[in-house]
């Protein structure tokens, strides 16, 4: 059997079992037991489970950005408005939809500075990347008295708590909040004369 197409298979299914059960659900014993596989072939594709789950959010984040770029990437220089609420409705989307991956995805211990996360010498095109280059591109339109930093932690404060209270059916996506927050946070950080 092809090397590769077993360390995609375990890639597959851990995914699998992380967007049915969550990553703390993993064994590898049990991972590679559904794939007939012994925990030695587990070790000649990854050296340990954080490997493993750093394939993984390689993976993931690399889907979630196209299924992302696909939405929104022609806005994210002419309207990073527009681009914001996209990317927000997106995420909020998997916030219902896809809590598990989420969980993974967001707040998994395991992979450190996911975001961070280098493949090959070259950093990773992802989500984060995209979402700076539209507060980036929000400040410079709006002339914004803020931070890049400043900006994305105010809007991930947003998408965090708000996504929170979804996937905890304590309220419904509601399309003119999400807008009025966004306006809220540009018109918040508008440059004010002294």
């Amino acid at each position: 059997m092809d090397k590769r197409n077993v360390r995609q298979r375990i890639i597959n299914l851990a995914i699998k079992q992380i967007r049915t059960a969550g990553y703390q659900s993993i064994s590898l014993r049990k991972l590679m037991s559904k794939l007939h596989l012994t925990t030695g072939a587990f070790y000649k594709h990854f050296r340990n489970k954080s490997e493993l789950f750093y394939a993984v959010f390689d993976q993931i984040s690399t889907q979630i950005y196209i299924n992302i770029y696909d939405q929104v990437g022609g806005l994210v220089d002419s309207n990073p408005k527009k681009a914001l609420y996209g990317v927000a409705k997106i995420l909020l989307d998997y916030f219902v939809n896809e809590p598990y991956l989420v969980d993974f995805f967001l707040y998994n211990s395991q992979i450190k500075n996911g975001h961070d996360f280098l493949k090959g010498g070259q950093a990773v095109v992802n989500i984060f990347d995209l979402i700076r280059l539209i507060l980036k591109n929000l400040i410079e339109q709006y002339q914004l008295a803020v931070t890049i930093e400043e900006l994305y932690v105010q809007a991930w404060a947003f998408l965090n708590g708000y996504g929170m209270l979804l996937r905890n059916g304590i309220i419904t996506v509601e399309d003119q909040l999400i807008k009025k927050t966004i306006t809220m946070l540009i018109k918040g950080q508008k440059s004010h004369p002294e």
